[in-house]
């Protein structure tokens, strides 16, 4: 019995071996040409040291057509070796772990059926402890080389980065070589061999991620320091969306005389700052006592919300003319900044005077 569960595992780890060494590449199909090879004989015939050397040997008197010619020549090898080597890195890479998962989990199937059918304690333990094994070398070249499922958005980036890299480059091959020099094209060459490292990817992401949070703080601070319109068109606007009820705004103003806030506009009350407002805010919405009070746990004071109670109760919006109003911005290439921020932002003032006309609001009296 010992010497046949030997067997069996012997017989698993030799697969398991195969397996991870196989020259196979699972979701890519062989290439029509030995890569490795290929590669080989390409860096052979373009010994790019030598085709620099003899650039730089050319004598004063080349003319400017032939100088370009021998400058491309060197443009045209470097890529063709780098997309070459590239394109292998990236099937080696995403093959390794597709395969290695697969041989494992045959390894872990293999060991499990085991355990089940042999009746000894201690071989069960060693199976087990087999099985353990195959699952945790898995899970640590997850975690530790292939960063779990990180590869495709790293591949991704790669791409996207190479690319960009490229254009600089195809945009020199029709320069002379003195617009064009070659120090300028080696320098190129390799940002494109570096935008197809991890290295490279990463960096992309991170600069990425910097663009997109400085317009983020740069779109923020537009609407923090916006100006705000009172133009009859935004008034429209903000009538159509959020038309009055006149019943709901005659008994918070009624409330407003009663309790010494006879100077101020309902939109001053709901908006002023001053602490004391927040209070009378607070005891307007118990006082009137037809207010949907807006909550949320843990903030039933939150004057944010005691405010937009107000305001839903004296302007509750219209959902169909927002929606029509939203419509409108984006035919019209204003899909970019929040409803609120187009009905109020000083720039917008000719903006919104179109939507008026175009969706034939009316003026407020």
């Amino acid at each position: 019995m010992t010497q046949s569960i030997s067997q069996s595992l012997a017989v698993l780890v030799t697969l398991f071996m195969l397996g991870c060494n196989s020259g196979g590449r699972p979701g890519f199909p062989n290439q029509s040409y030995d890569e490795t090879a290929e590669i080989q004989r390409l860096a052979e015939k373009f010994n790019r040291a030598d085709m620099i050397g003899k650039y730089f040997d050319l004598p004063p008197s080349t003319s400017p057509e032939l100088r370009r010619e021998k400058r491309n020549e060197i443009i045209a090898a470097s890529i063709a070796l780098i997309d070459l080597n590239y394109n292998k890195f990236i099937a080696e890479t995403s093959s390794a772990k597709q395969a290695f998962d697969f041989t494992t989990d045959m390894g872990e199937l293999g060991v499990n059926l085991a355990t089940a059918a042999v009746g000894s304690a201690s071989t069960k333990t060693i199976l087990g402890a087999v099985s353990a094994g195959l699952t945790g070398a898995r899970i640590s070249i997850n975690k530790n080389f292939f960063y779990e499922e990180t590869v495709p958005v790293l591949v991704s980036a790669m791409n996207a980065a190479r690319k960009k890299a490229l254009e600089s480059i195809e945009r020199g091959l029709g320069k002379s070589a003195e617009e064009y020099s070659l120090p300028r094209t080696i320098a190129d060459l390799q940002s494109y061999y570096f935008a197809g490292t991890f290295m490279g990817a990463l960096q992309a992401i991170q600069q990425d991620a910097a663009t997109k949070e400085k317009k983020a703080t740069e779109d923020i601070e537009a609407i923090r320091t916006a100006n705000f319109g009172k133009d009859a068109a935004r008034k429209a606007l903000y009538e159509f969306v959020y038309p009055s009820i006149q019943a709901n705004e005659v008994a918070i103003q009624t409330w407003m005389n009663n309790n010494g806030l006879t100077g101020k506009t309902i939109a001053e009350f709901i908006n002023t700052n001053k602490p004391e407002m927040q209070a009378n805010r607070r005891a307007a919405v118990q006082g009137v006592g037809r207010i949907a009070r807006i909550t949320h746990e843990g903030a039933a004071d939150d004057d944010a919300l005691v405010r937009r109670s107000l305001q839903l109760f004296w302007k509750p919006k219209n959902d169909a003319n927002e929606n029509t109003l939203l419509v409108w911005m984006k035919t019209n290439g204003i899909d970019d900044v929040p409803i609120g921020f187009f009905l109020n932002a000083d720039g917008y003032t000719e903006k919104r005077m179109k939507a008026v006309m175009d969706l034939k609001v009316e003026f407020p009296q």
